[in-house]
């Protein structure tokens, strides 16, 4: 469980690396908040971005899972993800 909130940490840190880029002001800090020890098969999962300072008003947000689904919050800071179809978890991690 832990690998796959990995995963969604850093699917969400380079989309706002992308953005910062973009953009002249000051990086914004990413904290994301999700369940914590494990997560039962068919459990859902709630998983929220909160950005700071709360300056950047124009953030969007794009949420992706490889395992599971998406249950609601899509474009939103804070998603519900329903965990029926993981059955094995797999994560890539890159270091840039």
């Amino acid at each position: 469980m832990h690998k796959y909130l990995l995963a969604v940490i850093w699917i969400i840190s380079a989309s706002f690396l992308a953005f910062a880029q973009e953009n002249k002001q000051d990086c914004p800090n990413i904290s994301l908040y999700g369940p914590e020890g494990l997560t039962r098969v068919g459990q859902e999962i709630t998983v929220k971005a909160i950005v700071s300072p709360n300056n950047y008003a124009d953030i969007k947000y794009s949420w992706s899972v490889d395992k599971g689904k998406i249950r609601t919050g899509q474009n939103s800071s804070e998603v519900v993800i329903e965990t029926d179809e993981m059955k094995k978890l797999e994560t890539k991690e890159a270091l840039t």
